[in-house]
């Protein structure tokens, strides 16, 4: 994997984490009915991998952990969307 390549990687995951604490932060706000803190979980898991996708998603409910930590526990949620949504997009089924 060249240098670059792994620059891209590491800033699109950076990206995605913060779409999801800003998305988050949006529904809260506005009181919206709506998980909008895994649209970075689900983005990532269907560009890079199931690993990346779950990542992105344990590390934002990490960063919710701050303010609420039973936060923490919905970690295992986005690690199941990462995961789900990476396998069913290795396996074509957004085609």
């Amino acid at each position: 994997m060249s240098t670059r390549k792994s620059y891209k990687i590491v800033i699109f995951i950076a990206l995605m984490i913060l779409i999801n604490f800003f998305g988050k932060e949006f529904a809260n706000r506005y009181s919206l009915p709506l998980w909008m803190d895994s649209l970075g979980t689900i983005l990532t898991a269907y560009v890079c991998d199931p690993f990346c996708g779950a990542v992105v998603g344990f590390s934002g409910n990490l960063m919710y952990g701050l303010n609420d930590p039973i936060s923490i526990l919905y970690g295992l949620t986005s690690i199941a969307i990462g995961i789900s949504v990476g396998l069913a997009a290795r396996k074509g089924m957004f085609d």
